[in-house]
């Protein structure tokens, strides 16, 4: 008859007993092999995730003044204004967008504090100053409110933000003594600092010496890109002098991008020289 087993205090043999002992102890270390794993694939899932998060925010010099953060309710908004593109109004500043939860992923980025110039929306009617959802099928153009709201009868949208331009202008000839018969030619240098593509554009003109030669432009000028558009024509007006104010329209949106571009023609009969002002 066997004696207790001085470990379990029940009647067997020490060494079933020590079988026992050593599956439990197997079961416990494979118990503990498998949490140092998760452990390990979270700590690696942690790394990746910090690691997409940048470091510091290129456009942290952004005032948005009309927007507030909907995590930390930073007002007003400072840096790159990120907004979702799922819920009819809801933003969060730089840090938050990747530190606090949200239910949806998705979110613009908006990287200029311009705002759409005399822009409405069709369906409200009220002004629209950051995301127009253009449809490409209808002339409608709607704020994100109503789009997210309200929807619309056709899928082929396209939310376009407000343009951030800079346009320089240079002339062949200097321009403040011109003649009658001289050929001008004017280069317009668009430099696009925004996340906005510009698709084409046209140039007007108003008190302008000679009728410009052009075309509308295709340009598909992508984020911080850059397009020559030319402006062409041969001085025929009275002697005096023109104070002639450019304008560059990004046709598909049908709006002004850039500021004015204003360059003052002397028409004499003589030499010359160029006189530029841009505002």
């Amino acid at each position: 008859m066997s004696d207790l087993c001085v470990d379990c205090k029940t009647k067997h043999s020490d060494i079933s007993c020590l079988q026992n002992l050593r599956q439990v102890t197997a079961n416990l270390e494979q118990k503990i092999i498998s949490q140092q794993q998760k452990l390990e694939a979270y700590s690696e899932e942690s790394k990746s995730f910090t690691s997409a998060i940048p470091s510091q925010d290129t456009y942290k010099h952004l005032v948005h003044q009309q927007a507030c953060c909907d995590g930390c309710y930073q007002l007003p908004l400072l840096g790159t204004r990120f907004k979702c593109s799922k819920c009819p109004n809801f933003d969060l500043c730089f840090t938050c967008r990747y530190t606090f939860p949200h239910k949806h992923e998705d979110f613009y980025a908006i990287t200029t504090t311009n705002q759409h110039k005399t822009k409405n929306c069709t369906s409200c009617f009220g002004r629209i100053t950051d995301v127009i959802h253009k449809c490409k099928i209808c002339p409608s153009e709607l704020c994100h409110e109503c789009f997210i709201v309200n929807g619309h009868d056709h899928d082929i949208i396209d939310p376009v933000f407000p343009f951030d331009i800079k346009i320089e202008a240079y002339c062949n000839r200097n321009c403040s003594r011109v003649k009658n018969g001289d050929e001008i030619l004017i280069q317009f240098i668009i430099y696009n600092l925004s996340k906005q593509q510009v698709w084409s554009v046209n140039v007007i003109d108003e008190d302008c010496p000679f009728v410009a030669i052009r075309r509308e432009t295709k340009v598909n000028i992508n984020e911080r890109d850059i397009a020559v558009v030319d402006v062409s024509g041969v001085i025929k007006a009275q002697a005096k002098t023109y104070n002639t104010k450019f304008q560059i329209i990004e046709t598909t949106m049908n709006e002004q991008i850039g500021m004015d571009i204003y360059i003052k023609f002397s028409v004499t009969e003589g030499l010359f020289s160029s006189l530029f002002k841009s505002s």
